[in-house]
């Protein structure tokens, strides 16, 4: 067991059974194998990117606490949702709050900013400012 994935593995397990689901439905619906449930459940693997997000439409989990659990980097949330079909049941943007679409704003925003900072710094004319 990775400690890392522990917390992970019993919020896919417990959803799981309250869902009244064995190890192998779950598989079937998410498209991977009974034994790659069993070791996300066990803590020694998680899922990826497409795995997360059938997960978080099976056991009816939101992506943001499936990702904040398995180690994710917010700007996974976020690309996984671009990666989504629309109008798909894998549309995570549908089912997101206001507060969290203003913090997306935000980072995309930052985003932007920051490319632009480094454009400027890469171009021969940008002097850095006295202090």
């Amino acid at each position: 067991m990775d400690a890392r994935w522990e917390e992970l593995g019993r919020l896919i397990r417990n959803a799981r059974a309250n869902l009244g689901l064995s190890q192998e439905a779950l598989a079937g619906y998410v498209g991977k194998k009974t034994t790659t449930v069993c070791r996300w459940e066990n803590g020694t693997r998680r899922p990826k990117q497409g795995a997360l997000l059938a997960l978080s439409n099976v056991l009816a989990i939101k992506i943001q606490t499936l990702q904040r659990v398995a180690g994710y980097t917010p700007e996974f949330d976020w690309y996984a949702s671009m990666a989504a079909q629309p109008g798909s049941e894998q549309d995570i943007l549908l089912s997101v709050t206001d507060e969290e679409k203003e913090e997306l704003r935000r980072y995309l925003h930052f985003l932007r900013f920051s490319q632009q900072l480094r454009s400027m710094r890469n171009t021969p004319s940008y002097k850095t400012p006295s202090r």
